[in-house]
């Protein structure tokens, strides 16, 4: 029975695959914007990560030190989300600046780079997924009680839960991606920090998720997944918004 969470990690991957297949099945776009988008996300989250790891302990004391209970917690979340912000984010606005063929995409090609950004994750973490359940599932004696309670198997009501976060993340990702391009290409940066507040947000969410320990209960992971939905809807209006906005800057080029 747990070889069936195999399915949590392959749908992930099929999740990335299919987007990209999707898009370029309509829009035939050069595939350097996906490889671009792909490579902005490698860099924005080994930067994010390795910050982390160095400041986050620290980040921590600190906040708990000035302030106390829910208070503090609030703050490290946002401090959480704020990471999110900076060097996502961050780092899609420093390819913009540095890398030619990025600085006058249209908006088919924004939207090839959002979903190279958005699937490297899906497909990452998807083949993440499958190694470690392969792993618990082959030497379960070797693994502590709380790894195999990862994928216990009265707890199948997880495998669909990883799956629609990832679509989520992949219609944030672009959207998030498309503010900051929308922004560098009208001088309009105000549409740069929406996308910064818009990402801080979700991530904060996550981390007030993950550092309280939800999920163990169905309602509790899936509330979560649906609060990620309905961000995600917002991203695709707001997509159908930016994309008659981009014919606007057809128009004053012209």
């Amino acid at each position: 029975m747990r070889f069936l969470f195999l399915v949590s990690g392959i749908g992930m991957v099929f999740v990335g695959v299919l987007s990209f297949l999707i898009w370029n099945k309509r829009r035939k776009v050069d595939f350097s914007f996906y490889l671009l988008g792909g490579a902005c996300w490698v860099g924005a989250i080994v930067l994010k990560f390795g910050f982390a790891a160095i400041f986050n302990q620290r980040v921590k004391v600190v906040v708990e030190g000035i302030f106390k209970g829910l208070t503090g917690n609030i703050v490290y979340y946002i401090y959480t989300g704020l990471l999110t912000g900076i060097f996502e984010c961050g780092m899609v606005l420093l390819f913009l600046f540095i890398i030619k063929s990025l600085k006058e995409m249209d908006f088919e090609e924004t939207v090839a780079f959002g979903i190279g950004f958005g699937a490297i994750e899906a497909i990452v973490l998807g083949f993440s997924s499958i190694v470690s359940v392969t792993m618990i599932a082959l030497f379960p004696e070797s693994m502590p009680a709380k790894v195999l309670n990862m994928i216990d198997p009265s707890k199948l009501w997880v495998i669909p839960a990883p799956i629609v976060e990832r679509i989520s993340a992949i219609i944030i990702h672009i959207f998030s991606t498309a503010l900051i391009v929308y922004a560098f290409l009208t001088k309009r940066f105000r549409w740069f920090w929406a996308s910064f507040v818009y990402k801080t947000f979700v991530d904060s969410i996550a981390a007030w998720f993950s550092l309280n320990g939800y999920g163990g209960k169905a309602t509790e992971l899936y509330l979560l997944e649906l609060e990620f939905v309905i961000i995600a809807l917002f991203g695709y209006i707001g997509l159908k918004i930016l994309k008659e906005k981009w014919q606007g800057i057809k128009l004053e080029g012209s």
